[in-house]
């Protein structure tokens, strides 16, 4: 049996009408929305209104249509919101044909399913969730500033807007990843996103909007502040007070990167030396704001294709290459999650403590020799013979996206980063190691098991290079 209604309202086609006495003591009808909370809310109030003396007419000409909305909330919102431009964009392309002529009090849950109905016959799902959530966003403004008194867009059926179909993604091949970071023909603040994502792990959010300042001393191995994403946005899974904030372990690889990029390369980018507030690769057109989510997407599949690389491998793999290498190099489950996920996980994570040299032996497992690409060059590997530059992948003279200014390289130098310093001295291949590494005479102190790069591939013990 439905359940009764309060007095005053009514439900007619999905929609809530309220009735009262106004003024004159007639009684007055009013559409709103097709919550019924918000409904026997909007009553109250108007009731309310009447018995103050403040009551006066709602009149339905003077509603915008959806086409004056959005003109007036566009430059709004690019001003306010990043995605500001993709939201205003998706409006225009695929929502004002459609509803444009439309007054906001006049559009209903039905309007807005035959408008995803209509876009799922042509568009991928993820994308037309996206429409609808620019369409959302801009209702929600109206209902905010009581143009409109529900939102339509909000609250459809299971089933009107499509699930996106979650892509299992493979990771970065080895040779992929090495070519990445280092060749010659990536301007070389990609090539350190790509290096942040591969070698740390880290979304590709969180490689965009990492600072300077967040590079943190440790031993044995520096540590990595994830605090936030793109514009000091919150992390995944932040949620109150919760910040879901995390440290990462620098591999000594890395930290080679990093290293030469703020030495030298960063200042020969961007025409100045790097601050600590800085991030680590700013957006060109604006040194202090992150790069966005698109820009890294897009400039990630040109690169792909510049390079003869698969363009279907998207953000994450960089973050899978990662997780994949520290687990097959013998990592533990448990410690790689801590490392490249939220830390708040089941109950008993809140009672497991991985101390750091438990979490630096983990990303030691990952075993990359940038010199590698010497071999994928001279095989004529995906990205071309000869076109790796080992001298690139941190602060050499290869190919630099043209900066801002013409100052010479030498009064833009600083010193090594002061927290990498450390790992400087603490290389994944130590030198020696094409003589040393395999040899019988060299086993663990603790098992005398074999050694990979300095590392026992039984116990995991990690031995000092000058042992023999």
């Amino acid at each position: 049996m439905p359940r009764k209604l309060p007095p005053g309202v009514r439900l007619r086609d999905g929609v809530y009408y309220v009735y009262y006495r106004g003024p004159s003591g007639r009684q007055v009808e009013e559409s709103a929305g097709a919550d019924k909370r918000t409904a026997v809310a909007f009553r109250r109030k108007r009731v309310e209104e009447v018995q103050a003396g403040t009551w006066r007419p709602r009149s339905s000409s003077g509603v915008p249509t959806v086409r004056e909305y959005w003109e007036q909330w566009a430059p709004r919102r690019k001003r306010e919101r990043r995605s500001g431009e993709t939201d205003v964009g998706n409006i225009r392309r695929h929502v004002l044909p459609e509803l444009g002529d439309m007054r906001l009090d006049e559009i209903r849950p039905k309007h807005v399913a035959d408008l995803v109905a209509k876009l799922k016959a042509t568009m991928k799902p993820k994308y037309v969730r996206n429409v609808h959530g620019s369409l959302s966003a801009m209702l929600a403004d109206a209902r905010f500033h009581e143009v409109i008194i529900d939102n339509p867009a909000k609250g459809l059926p299971r089933g009107i807007l499509p699930r996106p179909a979650r892509r299992g993604e493979r990771p970065f091949h080895r040779g992929e990843a090495i070519t990445l970071i280092t060749d010659a023909r990536i301007p070389e603040d990609r090539r350190v996103l790509a290096a942040l994502c591969c070698l740390a792990g880290v979304r590709p959010g969180e490689a965009c909007g990492r600072r300077w300042r967040d590079i943190l001393e440790g031993d044995p191995l520096p540590r990595l502040h994830v605090t936030t994403q793109y514009q000091d946005a919150p992390l995944k899974g932040a949620r109150d007070d919760y910040t879901a904030e995390r440290l990462v372990p620098v591999h000594p690889t890395l930290a080679q990167i990093l290293s030469d990029w703020w030495a030298e390369g960063w200042g020969a980018t961007y025409g100045r030396a790097p601050k600590p507030a800085d991030f680590i690769c700013p957006d060109h057109r604006d040194l202090r704001m992150a790069r966005t989510k698109n820009q890294y997407s897009k400039a990630l599949t040109r690169d792909q294709k510049r390079l003869g690389l698969d363009a279907s491998v998207g953000l994450h793999s960089g973050r899978r290459f990662f997780i994949t290498q520290c687990r097959q190099g013998g990592a533990q489950k448990d410690v790689v999650d801590r490392i490249t996920h939220d830390p708040k996980g089941d109950i008993l994570d809140l009672y497991t403590y991985w101390d750091w040299e438990t979490l630096s032996r983990a990303v030691l497992c990952l075993r990359l020799d940038l010199r590698e690409a010497e071999v994928t060059s001279i095989a004529g590997g995906n990205a071309g013979e000869g076109s790796l530059s080992m001298r690139d992948h941190g602060g050499g003279a290869g190919n630099r996206t043209a900066g801002p200014s013409s100052v010479g390289k030498k009064s833009l130098r600083k010193l090594p980063h002061p927290a990498l310093r450390a790992a400087l001295s603490f290389p994944s291949v130590p030198s020696g190691a094409r003589t040393m590494l395999g040899s019988p005479s060299i086993r663990c102190p603790e098992c005398a098991g074999e050694l990979r790069e300095w590392r026992c591939t039984d116990c995991g013990l990690l031995v000092d290079s000058e042992v023999g």
